[in-house]
């Protein structure tokens, strides 16, 4: 194996286990208890008064700067996205059980005022597998879309008749890529 392949093994191997990591802590994440209700009855001058079911503490709603961290596991590949997101403002006053509604087929595994963390597993494949081919003389960057297909991600101004031999020849065949921070470094090679 050259240097890259080895390379490219390494750093794949490492954003694997650290989704992994990720993954695992959400699932064994501590969301502590709630706090009951308290409801007691009053007898003054032979009325009787019930008091008002009261929490002891407020009930949490979205803010506008509450952010949305969407985690995705593809079976198919065995990878784990996760995604950052503002708070799109349909959301803004929900409760928990309004957000439970609003991302249907989603799991809820934290909600706070400051962010609401969303899971889900999806049967295909990320949508983080590239392919690099010579296309027309041109450096060309394909991803891998769920049904296997082959699709334009970004056509490069990178002439192919200025890369080694060896480069050209795996061009030729595709260059297989996961990640979009190890297609980066690639294409920075090729430069």
């Amino acid at each position: 194996m050259d240097k890259k392949s080895v390379m490219l093994l390494y750093v794949s191997l490492g954003i694997i286990l650290a989704s992994c990591v990720y993954l695992f802590s959400f699932l064994y994440k501590n969301h502590g208890s709630k706090v009951g209700n308290i409801e007691k009855t009053y007898n003054v001058q032979n009325i009787e008064v019930n008091t008002i079911q009261a929490s002891t503490k407020q009930e949490k709603k979205v803010k506008p700067s509450t952010k949305i961290r969407m985690t995705q596991y593809y079976q198919k590949c065995g990878h784990t996205v996760n995604d950052m997101y503002k708070v799109p403002s349909a959301i803004i006053n929900m409760n928990e059980e309004e957000i439970k509604k609003y991302y249907n087929g989603w799991e809820l595994t934290d909600f706070s005022e400051n962010e609401i963390s969303l899971y889900k597993v999806n049967d295909g494949i990320c949508n983080e597998h590239f392919i690099l081919k010579d296309i027309n003389g041109y450096v060309n960057v394909l991803v891998q879309t769920k049904n296997g297909d082959e699709t334009l991600y970004k056509a490069t101004d990178i002439m192919t008749k200025y890369l080694s031999e060896e480069d050209r020849e795996c061009l030729k065949n595709g260059i297989r890529v996961v990640g979009r921070e190890d297609l980066a470094s690639i294409l920075q090679d090729f430069q």
